[in-house]
């Protein structure tokens, strides 16, 4: 009689689970690594030209002053 070997075939759901770990990581780094310059200062100021009557001056420094 021919022996036939036997080999236990090797589980799959290691290689799933690394994949869903990989995957997961690269959605972390593209979703908590943006593009913006958040930490870059805004130093461009735009000026308005601000115009009050002289009643609104006067409301305007007695709410100073109280």
């Amino acid at each position: 009689m021919a022996e036939i070997k036997i080999t236990k075939k090797t589980p799959i759901w290691p290689w799933i689970l690394l994949l869903l770990i990989v995957i997961a990581g690269i959605i972390f780094y593209f979703y908590y690594t943006d593009s913006k310059d958040d930490d870059v200062l805004d130093t461009s100021t735009t000026e308005k030209e601000v115009t009050f009557t002289e009643n609104q001056s006067i409301i305007l420094i007695s709410h100073i002053n109280s």
